[in-house]
């Protein structure tokens, strides 16, 4: 599943449970997934999140465009990485649809979307929504699952407590690049 440019790097553990912060657990995975890293040059950044997991302190390290309007000078640029965050509310499955099909014709050849989301409960519905959603709107927008991160930042007390609280208890970077899951 993982393709070659990354087979000479160490594994990345699929699960962040260490007590860091979310920002820091974000830059552990931003910088092992850098489709850039260790060359002499930035990778260009479209974060479309609502949350701040990029600093203004980040910018020496990365070329940032910070966004939740995907039109003007943003659709004339390629991205190397882009960071997403769907809303969490009746609105998820457009969003996501929209934002995949648009971040699919911004993305460089071997970039990277990176979805940061939690499952959640829409409003007077038990039927848990997420992650699945957008595997499935991203897989059809040609962007395939590269590889999926869960941050614990919550440790139950007993596995009841997961299902009552899935959105307090995780959240997860999902990594996603063009073309073919191999």
């Amino acid at each position: 599943m993982y393709n070659s440019s990354f087979l000479s790097r160490q594994t990345f553990n699929s699960v962040i449970s260490d007590g860091c912060d979310l920002s820091t657990a974000f830059k552990r995975v931003l910088s092992y997934f850098d489709p850039n890293k260790g060359k002499n040059f930035r990778s260009k950044i479209l974060d479309c999140s609502y949350s701040l997991v990029l600093l203004e302190k980040d910018s020496r390290l990365f070329h940032i465009d910070k966004t939740k309007n995907l039109t003007g000078s943003v659709k004339e640029k390629q991205y190397d990485i882009i960071v997403y965050e769907p809303p969490r509310n009746q609105n998820f499955c457009q969003d996501a649809s929209n934002s995949s099909k648009f971040f699919s014709t911004l993305l460089k050849h071997n970039g990277i979307v990176i979805v940061k989301m939690n499952d959640f409960k829409e409003k007077g519905s038990n039927r848990l929504q997420g992650s699945f959603e957008v595997w499935d709107i991203f897989s059809d927008a040609g962007l395939y699952l590269f590889d999926n991160i869960v941050y614990n930042f919550f440790k139950p007390s007993n596995t009841c407590e997961v299902y009552d609280r899935a959105e307090i208890i995780h959240l997860y970077f999902m990594i996603f690049k063009k073309g073919e899951g191999k």
